[in-house]
């Protein structure tokens, strides 16, 4: 659960939302 939750932060900070496209 750690590794998951702190997946999506830290790529959010080295990429952009756009790239991302998570959210």
């Amino acid at each position: 659960m750690a590794p998951t939750a702190f997946e999506p932060p830290r790529v959010d900070m080295m990429t952009p939302k756009l790239d991302h496209g998570d959210e």
